[in-house]
């Protein structure tokens, strides 16, 4: 099955570090993450599972898709960053 999922970064951190990240592009096929969750994933690091994040990214089934920072703003309330983005990039792609 084919489908889109909007993922947060400890999911995909996790998976990563066990070397399992590729079920979620067997499961979704493609998987899409806001700007911060791009940006705590830290692809420049040497952590664990890194090196398979940036290679989801390469291969474009891991892709980062823009937010408008006023429906942002609204969440930074009740959410960290990441998370407030991950919500509203789900709602903008149903």
């Amino acid at each position: 099955m084919s489908s889109i999922v909007v993922a947060d970064a400890g999911p995909l951190i996790a998976l990563a570090k066990i070397d399992l990240l590729n079920l979620l592009h067997q499961m979704y096929g493609e998987v899409l993450i806001p700007p911060t969750i791009l940006k705590e994933l830290a692809l420049e690091s040497h952590k664990p599972g890194s090196a398979l994040l940036k290679t989801a990214i390469s291969e474009g089934w891991l892709r980062m898709m823009e937010i408008p920072f006023s429906l942002v703003q609204s969440l930074f309330r009740l959410l960290d960053a990441g998370e407030a983005e991950a919500i509203l990039l789900a709602e903008q792609v149903n």
